[in-house]
């Protein structure tokens, strides 16, 4: 594992980065990021929070998931990958996912050390959203000029998330829209906040806290139910195609 920072993402004129897919938008998350929360900088400031709060017990002297070391990386990222509010979002929800209803289950040997990387993880997780909600994206090649990392180890770290969160990769445009509501910018409202300590620690990883109601029971039951049934299958067979 590489340190922490901008050397994952090493520095590259502008003119290596590959030409934009257009990537579009998903609706469904445009609408919660609206308004006061259009600023850019507000919403890494929300998205590093969430992320470092979900990820700070597997920081080590190598692996830093601190918010601070977050926010550069996560502009950086966006940036280069030019993605977009939507996109970045959903890929913020697949993040969530991953820590809250499925690492969190396995012990801490079995998680390899790249999953233990918030960095790599959310990396992980925006070619995934990319992928399943655009029909022209970037190519493993193109994500590693973007990233700096080998594709070979970009694939394992996609296909390792994939098989994580059960190909389960849908999510209607009402429920992005109150899991952005409701965990994104409900639980990290208050800064600074001391990540070790504060509350968006707690909620971030006491489902009981996050979710409210109906949510937190579809997000449990969602783990419960065939992992492909809501997914069409000419999407399942690209998503093959793009992480082998």
């Amino acid at each position: 594992m590489q340190g922490e920072g901008f050397r994952e993402l090493p520095g590259l004129p502008a003119a290596q980065l590959p030409p934009s897919p257009g990537v579009g938008n998903v609706g469904s998350a445009r609408g919660a990021v609206d308004g006061v929360r259009k600023s850019p900088t507000r919403l890494m400031q929300v998205i590093a929070t969430l992320l470092a709060a979900l990820t700070f017990n597997y920081s080590n002297q190598r692996i830093n998931n601190s918010k601070h070391s977050l926010l550069q990386f996560l502009a950086e990222i966006v940036r280069r990958s030019k993605s977009s509010r939507g996109v970045t979002v959903l890929a913020t929800y697949y993040f969530h996912r991953l820590y809250q209803y499925r690492l969190k289950t396995l012990p801490l040997a079995q998680v390899p050390e790249f999953a233990r990387s918030s960095k790599r993880m959310f990396l992980c997780s925006l070619i995934l959203a990319h992928k399943f909600t655009q029909d022209s994206t970037f190519s493993m090649k193109s994500w590693s000029t973007i990233t700096g990392l080998p594709p070979k180890d970009i694939s394992t770290m996609e296909r390792w998330a994939l098989n994580q969160l059960q190909y389960r990769l849908y999510v209607s445009a009402e429920d992005l829209d109150r899991w952005t509501e409701d965990v994104l910018f409900m639980n990290c409202q208050s800064e600074p906040v001391d990540l070790h300590s504060g509350e968006c620690c707690k909620s971030a990883r006491d489902p009981g806290d996050v979710h409210s109601g109906e949510c937190s029971k579809r997000a449990r039951d969602s783990e419960d139910a065939d992992p492909r049934q809501d997914l069409p299958w000419d999407r399942v067979k690209r998503l093959h195609r793009c992480v082998t």
